[in-house]
């Protein structure tokens, strides 16, 4: 069976893609998993809501890192897929037409 190396790239980018994605699912799994509730036990307004406002920010951050991720490889996945394809298609035939010229006799 012959190899072309012009498939090593569709396939890297594929295979890089679909790990950066399962690498993020399992990051937000594990975070889900283990997500603590917001402490109400403060004694006053100001700390709970700096307590509210720092596990906002916090659980913010992280979901935007997830979320980039997952769009990144996604990306990587959708190009690789389609330089896959793209090489696995025929060439296209190009028709060309000519033009006869008529000739006119003197």
């Amino acid at each position: 069976m012959d190899f072309d190396k012009r498939l090593i790239l569709p396939l890297v980018l594929v295979a890089t893609g679909i790990t950066i994605v399962i690498i993020s699912a399992y990051l937000a799994l594990k975070e889900f998993i283990s997500y603590r509730t917001i402490d109400s036990s403060s004694s006053s307004i100001e700390q709970s809501i700096s307590t509210t406002v720092n596990t906002i920010v916090n659980l913010a951050v992280r979901i935007a890192f997830i979320a980039a991720a997952i769009w990144s490889g996604s990306i990587l996945i959708k190009y690789g897929t389609k330089s896959y394809i793209d090489f696995n298609k025929p060439p296209k035939i190009v028709k060309v037409y000519v033009r006869s010229r008529k000739h006119t006799s003197d």
